[in-house]
């Protein structure tokens, strides 16, 4: 009798712990994220990725009348409707006075929350929840999907008297205590020995186990009851961020014991040295399937895939690190061998973090995909990560005015743009073109200016414009090596959102300027400040980039991507009233 995994084939990922996971809604897997509300109770956005636009919902509020420090989501195997293909969703928060809940959202019909109660009592910080995925045993015939073996999952909780404590379940209400490590023990002696954790990570890893799988779903659909080293990264209230592994830990009496190894302390290097505690808030760690390389049989032991770790900086940013684990006939490197420090991603400062690796794209591997936030923030900042390794973003999620039930961006056709206004363009010059927003003058100056003033312009109808207008004005703009542009605005407005289609240009803002991509289609990026689209046919490459906050002008410069240019490519201007 065999054995199937309700696993993804692709990424070859390990299960990790967040607030936000790729589900199983829609043929890509829409992204879902559960966050605590600053005004009380707890928040649910989702990201629509069958849209060509990947607009964002939300928030959908539950929970609400408690006060709640952090959440952490799954998806689990149970349905309360047999019909929907969805799985309910699965959270577990911390609330304010200590009390570790359990809620849960049916898969089906109105998609309701609902509670299933405390189920610990004396935690704090962010906790973290992972959920393994169900086996299934191969009957004689096809595989029995009403029944599955028992899934253990894992719960871990930062304590309000110090340290943590990890939690195993055969179902999500039933613990039972794996117990916590002592820093001063020998074992760990490179961890720095700070009590008060803020926040924790998990990852289910295929470290050290005895098969000859080094992928999650190969080495459990070959002995389900096999595991690996189970990963926590801790940071303290001090800064430090420990990892602390728990395993095969065997003695004479029971072989096949498992227990508290071993522990390492992550510092930052600089060109000056390391950086001791440069934490803050929430980490998150995941075993990705780069450096993922199975047995060949008779060629080689295979390779496992690297650990991806992130964390909040007091400095700002999320602070990335990577561990190569070695080859499979290795069984794993040691917990302390492999590190790299790859980036600081953002600038920011930021609470906590938490990142999953997607199925987006034909590559080889997945892009990251990444959620940090503040904790008063009323939503979070996305990023991902590119198959360059270069990373995009932030593109801000938040509620604008604090209203619920819509997001302020990305903007999609079926939310509100509560007041947001697009240029009327009227008077187009060689040099400048001069239009009316809110009223009030506003004007783009530059080389080769020309463009549409009666309503016809139609290429900004596309879903990759958020929002798309059927029908608009537009100004086009000549990119030769080194153009400069200049937007001016009569009065301040707030939060300008920029649509640029037929882009084959680099168009840069100066150094410091926010600016977030909203939408736009696969070719349009956004590396810091510089917003880039290829040659692409005719129309070449469009989107939308918002820049939050009071503007009153606005600088840029546009190169080419091509020799002997120039490009010639369009652009509307909105904004919000002041």
């Amino acid at each position: 009798m065999g054995f199937t995994l309700d696993w993804r084939e692709e990424p070859a990922v390990s299960p990790q712990s967040g607030f936000f996971l790729q589900s199983r809604a829609g043929q890509t897997g829409n992204f879902e994220v559960v966050i605590p509300w600053p005004d009380g109770g707890l928040a649910h956005y989702w990201r629509d990725n069958e849209h060509p636009a990947l607009p964002w919902h939300g928030p959908a509020l539950f929970a609400q009348g408690k006060r709640y420090i952090a959440a952490s989501l799954t998806e689990s195997d149970y349905t309360t409707f047999l019909s929907s293909p969805l799985n309910n969703l699965e959270v577990i928060a911390t609330r304010e006075d200590g009390g570790l809940e359990h809620w849960w959202r049916e898969n089906g019909e109105a998609l309701v929350w609902s509670s299933a109660g405390t189920i610990f009592n004396g935690a704090t910080g962010a906790p973290a929840l992972v959920y393994p995925g169900a086996i299934f045993a191969e009957g004689f015939l096809d595989i029995d999907l009403d029944a599955h073996e028992p899934v253990e999952s894992y719960v871990v909780t930062p304590l309000s008297d110090g340290g943590f404590e990890l939690f195993s379940s055969w179902s999500l209400e039933r613990l039972t205590s794996m117990g916590t490590p002592d820093p001063k023990e020998s074992r760990f002696s490179q961890v720095l020995p700070d009590r008060k954790i803020v926040g924790v990570g998990i990852a289910l890893t295929t470290l050290h186990n005895s098969s000859v799988k080094a992928s999650w779903k190969g080495m459990r659909e070959m002995y389900p009851a096999l595991r690996g080293d189970i990963i926590v990264a801790a940071v303290s209230d001090q800064g430090a961020l420990n990892l602390y592994v728990h395993g095969s830990k065997p003695t004479g009496a029971f072989p096949y014991a498992r227990g508290w190894n071993s522990g390492l302390t992550i510092t930052q290097p600089t060109e000056f040295g390391h950086v001791l505690r440069p934490f803050r808030g929430r980490p998150c760690l995941l075993q990705s399937d780069y450096g993922l390389d199975e047995e060949s049989w008779f060629f080689d032991s295979g390779h496992f895939g690297n650990l991806e770790l992130m964390a909040p900086g007091k400095d700002g940013g999320i602070l990335h690190f990577w561990k190569d684990n070695g080859e499979k006939k290795g069984s794993g490197d040691e917990l302390s061998l492999g590190w790299s420090f790859a980036s600081k991603v953002g600038s920011s400062q930021y609470d906590e973090v938490s990142f999953i690796q997607s199925n987006f794209g034909d590559a080889d591997h997945g892009p990251l995909e990444m959620i940090a936030r503040r904790g008063e923030q009323k939503g979070f900042d996305f990023y991902w990560r590119d198959n360059g390794f270069v990373w995009h973003g932030p593109i801000a999620v938040v509620s604008d005015k604090s209203s619920t039930g819509t997001v302020a961006q990305p903007l999609s056709p079926t939310e509100p743009s509560d007041g947001l206004v697009f240029t009327a363009w009227e008077n187009i010059g060689r040099e400048r073109a001069v239009g009316t927003l809110h009223g009030v003058e506003v004007s783009v100056e530059g080389p080769g200016i020309g463009g549409v003033t009666d309503g016809t312009f139609t290429l900004f109808a596309s879903p990759y414009f958020s929002p798309p207008l059927p029908a608009s004005d537009a100004v086009s703009l000549t990119s030769l090596a080194g153009s400069s542009f200049h937007l001016r605005f009569g009065v301040p407005v707030r939060d300008v959102v920029l649509h640029l289609a037929s882009v084959a240009s680099k168009i840069t803002f100066p150094p410091g300027t926010a600016v977030t991509r909203v939408s736009g289609d696969p070719t349009f990026s956004l590396s810091g400040t510089t917003a880039t689209g290829v040659v692409a046919g005719s129309l070449d490459s469009g989107g939308t980039l918002r820049i939050p906050g009071a503007v009153t002008d606005l600088a840029f410069t546009a190169d080419p991507v091509f020799a002997n240019g120039p490009d010639g490519f369009y652009i509307q201007v909105g904004a919000w009233p002041q």
